[in-house]
């Protein structure tokens, strides 16, 4: 991926120009209809009382993607809206300095890869609150489980970005949100209806470091690509949340979406790239088209 953006390659790919990644969102089979869930108290009110590892939860890759992973005109608000809702609980922002190499630090989300001194940005890029309102307009709409957000942070620690996203957050999301530092891994979800679980990675700064809830590794849970070796995974305990993600190849960056099956019932976050409705992702809406969490094998 470093390389290819470094060559600039998205740009002499034809399905990465600006009016060709809109008309690939565009295309009907990226725009599967709404499961028709229900929300756990609904579905299995005794599950409320169950602890949130025990759970898969239905989760979106790159959330704010419209099209492909790369390439102008696919960052888009709208990928937030679509992707909940098909029902996930679980979604995902890259939030990055909107020029971090001119000193300009207002947080926008992109897709890209932050640099020492500067940031590559291959989708464009939106201000930051424009996710936030839709995440706080649209969330809980016909439901109260709780929503995940997943924060992959590539603001360089810049005070000014996490005190804006910090800002932003409480104006928009205020009562939906959690003390800072809790790890909800052995809370019953009861304790969740309603709330946003915020996981971010990578870093932080300013405010922001006292809004989030949970680290995306560490201590707190693991952060695994699908091409890893299922064999060896950490994560086979269940004992932490886990999440895989889609692997950075060359598949990946075209949005497809990986073989769910060494992970559907033992990840607690198997994210997909919800916009590409390919033959993994319908076997994965077929899974949770009662309800976006689901118990985990031998739970």
């Amino acid at each position: 991926f470093d390389n290819l953006v470094e060559m600039k390659f998205f740009k002499f790919l034809p399905c990465c120009k600006k009016e060709n990644v809109a008309e690939d969102a565009a295309q009907p089979q990226n725009r599967m209809a709404a499961a028709g869930m229900l929300p756990v108290a609904k579905y299995k009110p005794e599950w409320l009382d169950r602890p949130v590892k025990d759970f898969r939860v239905m989760t979106s890759h790159n959330t704010y993607l419209k099209g492909l992973q790369l390439g102008p005109g696919s960052c888009s608000a709208e990928g937030v809206s679509d992707a909940l809702a098909k029902g996930a609980r679980a979604i995902e922002l890259d939030v990055y300095c909107q020029s971090f190499s001119g000193g300009d630090y207002p947080p926008v989300v992109s897709h890209g890869m932050a640099k020492e001194n500067s940031d590559w940005l291959v989708t464009g890029s939106r201000p930051f609150e424009d996710f936030i309102q839709v995440i706080a307009q649209e969330g809980w709409k016909n439901t109260d489980d709780p929503l995940f957000l997943f924060i992959e942070n590539n603001t360089h620690n810049v005070d000014a970005t996490g005190d804006e996203m910090a800002a932003v957050v409480k104006k928009h999301l205020a009562s939906r949100l959690l003390p800072g530092k809790t790890n909800v891994t052995n809370m019953p979800l009861r304790d969740l209806l309603g709330k946003l679980i915020i996981i971010n990675g990578n870093g932080e700064g300013g405010e922001w470091m006292n809004v989030w809830n949970m680290w995306a590794g560490g201590n707190d849970m693991y952060n695994n690509a699908c091409s890893d070796d299922p064999t060896t995974w950490p994560g086979a305990s269940m004992e932490k949340l886990s999440r895989m993600y889609p692997a950075n190849d060359l598949k990946g960056m075209l949005s497809g979406n990986p073989d769910i099956s060494p992970w559907i019932g033992k990840a607690s976050f198997l994210a997909m790239n919800m916009q590409r409705d390919d033959s993994n992702m319908q076997e994965y809406m077929r899974i949770f088209q009662t309800c976006a969490f689901q118990l985990k094998e031998g739970k």
